[in-house]
């Protein structure tokens, strides 16, 4: 993953100039970051680009009673299909994350990038949303083992039953689980499911992880048998 100081494709530096130039001129707008396909560097040709707005708690309390808390135009995209999409957030929401967070609510300020700041402590608050809770992770893979020993044990009934709607949640999940023992393991966040075979090709260390798993109380790992 990178922190790209520009998009790759210019019709996406074209488009992100000019939100910047737009969002600039509003005073309510505290910040603006670049976030999505961009910022993780998984963009195609085609991608849109995402904005995170930052207004003032008191401005996004209005904005939410009128529903006005999604920004999309197609202005300044030259590319077939291009546009840009932003959701505004607060101060408040952003230490709500870094406090308490998902780690799928947490990936989406992973690599992203400021275009520009007018709040405080932006980038102390972005580096602890982005921290990944390593004083959970053991719990996590235990946790995640006992999920993926059940399903890899459904697959194998779902096989001996024919059952093909059994079969196929027991493997989705079993795959799930595993991976995110996999990301757990290298202290990675789960981007949730669009991005995370991308993020798990990634992982510096997919294998060779028995031993670790083994002195955590977990007698398997993704790939074996646990029956």
């Amino acid at each position: 993953m990178r922190n790209a100081e520009t998009a790759v494709h210019s019709h996406h530096r074209k488009a992100i100039d000019a939100a910047v130039d737009h969002f600039a001129a509003e005073g309510s707008v505290r910040a603006l970051l670049l976030g999505g396909s961009i910022a993780h560097g998984f963009e195609r040709a085609d991608s849109d680009v995402d904005l995170l707005i930052v207004v003032s708690d008191e401005e996004h309390d209005v904005r939410r009673r009128e529903g006005r808390l999604r920004f999309a135009t197609s202005e300044g995209c030259d590319w077939p299909g291009g546009y840009v999409e932003g959701k505004y957030l607060s101060p408040g929401f952003l230490a709500t994350v870094a406090e308490r967070g998902t780690e799928p609510a947490r990936f989406a300020f992973q690599d992203a990038r400021v275009l520009f700041s007018r709040l405080d402590g932006l980038d102390v608050l972005l580096r602890a949303i982005v921290r990944y809770p390593v004083e959970a992770k053991a719990e996590r893979i235990r946790r995640f083992y006992a999920q993926f020993e059940a399903w890899h044990w459904y697959a194998h009934e779902a096989l001996r039953r024919e059952d093909a709607y059994l079969r196929g949640i027991a493997v989705a999940k079993t795959v799930l689980f595993g991976a995110r023992m996999i990301l757990a393991h290298n202290e990675l966040l789960y981007p949730y499911h669009e991005w995370l075979l991308r993020l798990l090709e990634a992982a510096p260390e997919r294998t060779g992880t028995r031993p670790t798993l083994r002195g955590m109380g977990v007698s398997g790992f993704v790939g074996g048998d646990p029956g």
